[in-house]
């Protein structure tokens, strides 16, 4: 799963990442270039090792969040490759 945030988001994919300012979630612990990672925080909190494995999976904050970014593939990579 380090290939994806606990958002489900695919890392390699992401400018930040390819230019090196980024490290991804995992290495970061949550604390991205725009400040602490709400769905990290939230997953650490309750145990859960990425989103995919919560009972609220996908919860509507999580959707809506995707959703602003053109990132709601990122739900299927949790389904997918996150269990």
């Amino acid at each position: 799963m380090d290939r994806f945030g606990l958002c489900g988001l695919e890392c390699g994919i992401c400018d930040y990442m390819k230019d090196g300012k980024c490290k991804g979630c995992h290495v970061m612990k949550g604390n991205s270039l725009f400040g602490e990672c709400k769905w990290y925080r939230c997953c650490t909190e309750k145990g859960y090792e990425h989103c995919g494995k919560c009972n609220e999976f996908p919860c509507n904050e999580l959707h809506t969040a995707l959703k602003e970014v053109n990132g709601l593939a990122a739900i299927d990579n949790l389904k997918i490759y996150g269990n």
